[in-house]
């Protein structure tokens, strides 16, 4: 993204390797560790109560967008777009999810729906014209 104004950012990732050599100059890097599959709602909620609070303490009169890169991540940003009253974005680059009515009352959700190809793209709109 090549914003025109100065923005505050905050990348969310999962704990790995690769992530501790990031260089990303002067935006907020939260990592979280995979939660076992009994233990993952707690956990998002956990991650979401920790980045809220770290968007809180750059909040100011600049509206607040939560992008969430892959579907996997979107009941993660989700709940952090509801409790920030931020604008959602989510970017799908599979169908992964669509078939899955919680996937889609959340994805219902986004402000904006980015897909890299126009074949998706129709994909999810026969989807979205089937279900509502």
């Amino acid at each position: 993204a090549l914003p025109d104004e100065g923005v505050d950012a905050i990348i969310v990732v999962p704990e790995h390797r690769r992530v501790t050599a990031l260089e990303i100059g002067p935006t907020t890097l939260v990592t979280y560790p995979e939660a076992p599959w009994v233990l993952r709602r707690w956990a998002r909620h956990r991650l979401v109560r920790d980045v809220a609070g770290r968007i809180e303490a750059l909040r100011d009169e600049a509206p607040v967008v939560i992008h969430a890169l892959d579907a996997t991540v979107l009941p993660q940003a989700s709940e952090l777009a509801t409790a920030t009253g931020a604008e959602l974005v989510v970017t799908l680059s599979t169908t992964h999810g669509f078939d899955d009515a919680e996937f889609l009352t959340t994805l219902r959700q986004a402000a904006m729906v980015v897909t890299p190809s126009e074949r998706l793209a129709e994909k999810m709109e026969k989807v979205y014209s089937n279900i509502t």
